[in-house]
């Protein structure tokens, strides 16, 4: 391997110019083109960074960062066979810098260099051969390769010039070099894990090393801000600042802000940074890093006051509403977790109305119904312009799968059932046989908890309801299937109730398919006062009657957990389904009627329900 860098080194060294320019052109359209998720990375940090630019001068920034991450590779090959005269005339210092290395010589002092990731980077290695002035040690902190051969090559070709690499491995040599008045140089960024220091940059919390910070405290070293300014193909300018810190606990803060405010204000030095890189990887979970507190307190202050909801969650709820409902109190608490995320629930068209009605902290997008399986993967692909950061996905299909692939998330969490195996996902939940006998809002809290989720679930209903009609009483029917008392059963039902109610009245809601059931319990109500409303409102409407009703009494519906989100009052009728899986989340005045030789979990006939079971927990709260 050695050998071969080697003789490709000097080939390229030897190269024409145009011909060198063809093949970074070539290769960054080649990843451009073909790494799509490598320049989601690219794009989605400078939607974070420049929400304000357009998606076409992002992506022209994105793609020109590549070309010159590929002459920065052809550079490191290449430099070790150009004439050192070559390179004095190709790579220059500015006055400054040549300015602050006489006054050194006369005075010394310990001195760190921040670099930052830019295209000429590598340009800093042969400052020693670029200028007159003798220079005190000067080392450069770099991370071993494991290849031996390498290794060997990099110590080679980057030492040749003067400096010394010194192994992240081994910070005592940096100390040494520090004592001896030197200089000691660190390549910096925003990802360095669970041991970095939480910091701002760009409104984002990120992860930086602490070693400026240990390194400049201990040997009272002074800061500089060192890079090289691309002028040309190969061609740069060496430039730095003195970084102005009160204490070493500033040096995280200040190297962020500076590089920020250049990534900002200089357009060259923007496309020259390595936008490829993840920035902020590490805060993907459902809770803020942990922080020390005066980390914490540098953080708000940088920011404001308040965390800026910049980091985009994506969430792809169960395909029913009774599930998505259920999943409302979790969005909450992770909007107060994550006070520094943005959250969007991706819901079905035929859910868009009721949840629209609903009061909870998560933007909504309107997306095909999973039946239009077609539509709704072009839906996706198109959502994925985008740029989410984290897609959690609760739907257990292939299909939400498919959808979280093509949405090309920075992260993907979703938990995974007994009964078939996630594709696509990063991070998945495998919940055990015992929780997915629990309630649907425990199932999906174990699985937040598992990824970090904090802070109590408030299961507040969603909206406060209307002074309601105190002798109103809404009817619902429940669609079709096996969950659905028959028209019989609720004539008997309203005309016990009539009987016992002075001057109530009962009106009967349901959709398209429960017209013919509302008509015959209209019907067999007999002298009740009874109307029925059944396909003749909007899911709006509909909500807004529901709140103008004193109490609801229905089967295991949509329309009946509508209404518990609400606030509304409810009596719910269940049979086959599973009251304990498949209850009422929210915490208004309910009750749950089975019949009375069912299970807890459910699993009878509904027609096996009481009668004088369902009026008397009605007139319980009509007393009340």
């Amino acid at each position: 391997m050695k050998y071969f860098i080697t003789v490709l080194g000097f080939v390229l060294a030897k190269t024409p110019e145009f011909v060198l320019r063809g093949i970074c052109c070539f290769i960054a359209w080649f990843v451009s083109t073909f790494l799509a998720k490598r320049m989601r990375v690219a794009y989605r940090n400078l939607e974070h960074c420049f929400p304000e630019k357009s998606d076409k001068e992002r992506r022209a920034i994105a793609k020109e960062s590549v070309r010159r991450m590929v002459e920065m590779g052809l550079f490191v090959l290449a430099s070790p066979h150009i004439p050192l005269d070559t390179l004095k005339k190709r790579i220059g210092v500015d006055a400054f810098i040549l300015e602050e290395l006489a006054n050194h010589s006369k005075n010394p002092t310990p001195i760190l260099l921040l670099l930052p990731h830019v295209c000429m980077v590598e340009a800093v290695s042969l400052m020693p051969a670029l200028v007159d002035v003798e220079l005190p040690p000067v080392g450069v902190i770099y991370r071993p390769f494991d290849n031996s051969s390498i290794e060997d090559w990099v110590k080679k070709s980057r030492e040749r010039c003067g400096i010394t690499l010194l192994s992240r491995k081994n910070v005592r040599k940096s100390v040494d070099f520090l004592n001896k008045k030197g200089a000691v140089a660190l390549l910096f960024d925003q990802n360095a894990g669970k041991a970095g220091l939480q910091n701002v940059f760009f409104d984002m919390i990120c992860s930086t090393t602490e070693l400026p910070r240990i390194l400049a405290e201990h040997k009272k070293a002074d800061v500089a801000m060192f890079y090289a300014k691309r002028t040309g193909f190969w061609r740069a300018e060496i430039s730095g600042e003195w970084l102005n810190v009160d204490s070493a606990n500033d040096i995280s803060t200040k190297m962020n802000v500076w590089l920020e405010n250049k990534l900002r204000t200089d357009e060259q030095l923007c496309r020259d940074w390595l936008w490829l890189h993840q920035r902020w990887e590490r805060f993907n979970a459902f809770a803020l890093p942990k922080m020390r507190e005066d980390e914490r307190e540098c953080c708000l202050k940088l920011l404001g006051g308040k965390f800026k909801r910049k980091y985009k969650y994506v969430i792809t709820p169960p395909s029913s509403l009774r599930g998505t409902l259920a999943l409302i109190p979790l969005i909450k608490a992770l909007y107060k977790s994550r006070p520094d995320a943005e959250l969007t629930l991706v819901c079905e068209k035929r859910f868009y109305d009721v949840l629209l009605g609903l009061d909870f902290p998560a933007k909504l997008v309107c997306a095909p119904n999973v039946s239009n399986k077609i539509a709704r993967m072009l839906f996706f692909r198109k959502l994925r312009m985008e740029y989410f950061d984290t897609h959690v996905v609760f739907e257990d299909s292939l299909l939400a799968d498919v959808e979280s692939k093509l949405l090309m998330p920075s992260i993907s969490f979703a938990i995974e059932s007994k009964y078939r195996k996630r594709k696509f996902i990063r991070f998945v939940y495998k919940a055990d046989y015992a929780s997915e006998a629990d309630s649907l809002l425990s199932y999906y809290e174990a699985f937040m908890r598992r990824y970090s989720l904090e802070g109590e679930i408030d299961l507040s209903p969603l909206d406060t309801p209307m002074v309601p009609q105190k002798n109103k009483i809404g009817i619902i029917c429940g669609g079709t299937g096996n969950h659905v008392l028959s028209a019989e059963k609720w004539g008997q039902i309203i005309k016990k109730l009539d009987k016992n109610l002075n001057d109530f009245k009962f009106v009967v809601y349901g959709d398209d398919c429960d017209c013919h059931t509302a008509f015959e319990i209209t019907r067999t109500a007999e002298y009740a006062e009874i109307k029925s409303l059944a396909g003749k409102l909007s899911d709006s409407e509909i909500m807004s009657e529901l709140k103008s009703c004193s109490l609801v009494v229905g089967t295991d519906c949509r329309l009946t957990h509508i209404a518990n989100a609400l606030g509304v009052r409810v009596v719910a009728v269940y049979g086959p389904t599973n009251p304990v899986r498949n209850g009422l989340v929210f915490d208004a005045p309910k009750s749950i009627v089975r019949p009375r030789n069912s299970p807890i979990q459910g699993g009878v006939d509904v027609e096996n329900i009481y009668v004088d079971d369902v009026v008397a927990e009605t007139l319980k709260f009509i007393n009340q």
